[in-house]
């Protein structure tokens, strides 16, 4: 076999290590042992036997092992570059982070001209979380090899981590020379972003099933775009990827006589159509489950349905860093109200056998075939808890809610300094405090579980959970209330609106108690990114049948909500649901939710949400003539854009407020620029800024007031908002104070 790939000179028999190299090279591990044995047998001091002994041992698993052959190489090459680098990759494989860099450092200062020394420092400072230490290395070791594809990969690593998305992409491509890359050979020319209507595109995957199940989220832009689709997809996914909008035919082979115009591997698609920081979630949800799938029996006494997820595919390189024991998380199994249903498939599944009980844990494998049967069960649990496996992927996509944990120097997709996510707004990331250690990581989701535990309803009662209001009626009665599906309380915003109605002051106290104050009979409110329609719900319920309501909100899942409250509150009459975003002029966007009670709208030409303006809403109701106008914007990052499209309006003089909501995005340079213009603006129509001193209560306006403008009546406001008054306008800051 040798012969074939070694090529001995005329009369002499090849080196041992030549033949070692090509055994290896072709996975006969068996006789490259045998050689490698008799080799170093004979010669202690052999040490190209021992660093390919190493890369056997390594190949083979056996860490241990591997790292004792490289030391033994190393003692007799000190300072080798390529050994230390290789021991580098080792110890960062085994979690040994800290090692790594300390190993790395010395050789990438003892080898300033060696490529492979400069990027494997770059990658053990990534591993550490160090982003802006490792870029300086990378880019060495690019510019001493501009191919290198450690270097390259490591960049887009890098990027990636930090949400770069758009130049992560086009590093990113580097994966395709990767050795180990996999990728379907087929006919014609491959898509590089020609437009796309009338034509048909095959997308291939080329990747795990998480890669798949987070990537298809991109195809729906495409199909808006005139495409015809076709997807490729393992056998495993086929029937879930019917419910994806915008695919003509899904199909786990690709026939030879398959014809289409274009071809695409489906992880090359965001650098093509530019959908980077921008569009990280086009549209949520964009998988389905099916109505077939298994059902779950109700348990008495049960509050919670969770999933578990302990372990990935044992085929993964990093599985060993992902995957954790069953009896970490089987503590969870103790907590009253807490149902434990386990998604886990493969050869871990039969874990709950070995250290479990099927009381503890329920074994659902037997009926998850595909992962349309497991979308259809994760329909019907409450939580899933999962390590960073292709279910984290499906509950995300599902917009269902997911706790996944993740280790010390995580997947590129899960962006450092944050707990969430933008690619699914339902996610939730408990992340490792050290590398190789679990137990807090457990511990704390423990704690956050049991405390769900405690506030979730028994599956035996009512599954709504009515709140009053906090403000009174005339009667001294709550002017309204709201209903709540108690299983929606795990979404972040809902739970934070109940929780703070409930017992915590109430929710936005100080805006609402404004809105009483300022808000007079005959005027319109307009509640830009209304979400559940609370603002909207307590305009109108302030002059019952005498205020009239534009409530805009373009996210679809937020609908059926708002018109509850309004329907079951008795002021629908008085309120327009719009199903449109607003901004400067129109078109079409997509969102990039947080939660169901916050998203910003993302310009696209062939996004799912319509956009208007406040003057073209206006325009559109020549009915509505009001003298004063009060709108109020919750859209993050977008409030200048809606403010220009409401030029119209505020030229007539017949804007009393507008009062909107100062989100991270405007902290930047760029975003507090943004802000300075649309405050000179304002102020050109003789508006003037104000900010309140408390979210929680009502209280007096912080800032240059001017006294008697709204005919002595007292002026509220929330923590840190403006108020910009010719009438007046109010930001409410989520962070600092607006300078």
């Amino acid at each position: 076999y040798w012969r074939a790939l070694v090529q001995p000179a005329a009369g002499h028999p090849p080196p041992p290590q030549d033949i070692a190299r090509a055994l290896l090279a072709g996975k006969r591990h068996a006789e490259a042992r045998a050689l490698l044995s008799d080799c170093v047998g004979r010669n202690w001091r052999h040490q190209q036997g021992w660093a390919l002994l190493a890369t056997l041992l390594l190949q083979n698993r056996q860490g241990a092992a591997g790292e004792a052959a490289l030391r033994r190489a190393l003692a007799l090459a000190p300072g080798a570059t390529d050994l230390e680098v290789r021991l580098g990759a080792h110890l960062a494989h085994e979690g040994r982070y800290a090692e790594a860099a300390a190993l790395l450092r010395q050789t990438a200062a003892r080898a300033p001209l060696s490529a492979d020394a400069q990027a494997a420092l770059g990658q053990a400072h990534i591993n550490l979380g160090e982003l802006e230490r490792a870029e300086p290395f990378l880019r060495r070791a690019m510019e001493l090899d501009a191919e290198h594809l450690d270097a390259r990969l490591g960049l887009a690593r890098k990027l990636l981590l930090e949400g770069a998305l758009q130049p992560g992409w086009v590093e990113y491509e580097w994966r395709r020379r990767k050795a180990d890359f996999r990728m379907a050979k087929l006919k014609g020319p491959e898509w590089n972003g020609q437009p796309l209507a009338g034509k048909t595109l095959l997308v291939h995957s080329e990747q795990g099933f998480g890669d798949l199940l987070q990537f298809v989220r991109y195809l729906p832009p495409l199909a808006r775009q005139g495409a015809r689709l076709l997807l490729a997809v393992p056998a495993a996914l086929t029937r879930l990827m019917k419910s994806l909008e915008g695919v003509a035919e899904v199909m786990a082979a690709i026939p030879r006589d398959l014809t289409y115009d274009y071809h695409v591997p489906l992880l090359t698609i965001p650098r093509l159509t530019g959908l980077g920081e921008d569009l990280l979630a086009p549209s949520i949800p964009y998988l389905r489950p099916t109505a077939d799938g298994p059902r779950l029996p109700r348990v008495s006494g049960e509050r919670l349905r969770v999933g578990l997820v302990w372990a990935g595919s044992p085929k993964h390189a990093n599985d060993h860093k992902r995957s954790v024991p069953l009896e970490t998380l089987l503590p969870l199994a103790g907590l009253d109200g807490v149902g434990l249903y386990s998604l886990q498939v493969g050869p871990h599944a039969a874990d709950i056998a070995r250290a479990a009980h099927g009381l503890l844990v329920h074994d659902l494998a037997p009926v998850l075939k595909d992962f349309a049967d497991t979308a259809a069960v994760v329909a019907q649990l409450d939580l899933v808890i999962t390590v960073d496996s292709a279910v984290a992927h499906l509950a995300g996509a599902l917009n269902r809610p997911v706790w996944v944990l993740t280790p010390f120097a995580p997947d590129w997709r899960w962006i450092l300094g944050r707990d969430d996510s933008p690619w699914y707004p339902s996610l939730r990331l408990y992340r490792q405090s050290a590398p190789r250690e679990w137990g807090d990581v457990a511990a704390r989701i423990a704690g956050d579980l049991a405390a769900l535990a405690r506030a979730a309803p028994d599956a035996e009662t009512a599954t709504m959970l009515t709140v009053p209001g906090r403000f009174a009626g005339a009667d001294g009665k709550p002017r309204y209330s709201l209903t709540v599906p108690r299983r929606a309380m795990i979404d972040p915003g809902l739970g934070h609106l109940v929780a703070r109605e409930r017992g915590g002051g109430g929710y936005e106290t100080a805006t609402r108690s404004f809105i009483d104050a300022h808000l007079g009979p005959g005027d319109l409110f307009i509640d830009v990114g209304a979400h559940w329609g609370l603002m909207s719900l307590h305009a109108a319920s302030r002059w019952p049948g005498r205020v009239r309501v534009l409530a805009c909100e373009p996210l679809a899942a937020n609908l059926p909500p708002l018109k509850r409250w309004l329907a079951e509150n008795g002021c629908a009459a008085q309120v327009e649901v719009c199903p449109v975003a607003l901004a400067d002029q129109p078109g079409r966007g997509a969102l990039r939710p947080d939660s169901s009670m916050g998203h910003s709208l993302v310009r696209l030409p062939h996004g799912p949400v319509l956009v208007d303006s406040v003057d073209g809403l206006l325009a559109a109701r020549p009915h509505l003539k009001p003298d004063r106008v009060m709108v109020k914007i919750d859209v993050e990052g977008l409030e200048p854009e809606v403010v220009e499209g409401m030029a119209g309006l505020l030229a007539a003089g017949r804007v009393s407020a507008v009062i909107w909501e100062k989100g991270p995005s405007h902290n930047s340079p760029g975003g507090r620029e943004r802000l300075a213009r649309l405050r000179a603006r304002l102020a050109g129509h003789g508006f003037t800024a104000w900010r309140f001193a408390d979210e929680a209560a009502a209280g007096p306006l912080l800032g240059a007031f001017i006294a008697g403008a709204f005919g002595g009546a007292a002026m509220w406001a929330v923590l840190g908002a403006l108020l910009l008054a010719s009438a007046w306008v109010i930001q409410r800051a989520l962070t600092d104070p607006f300078e």
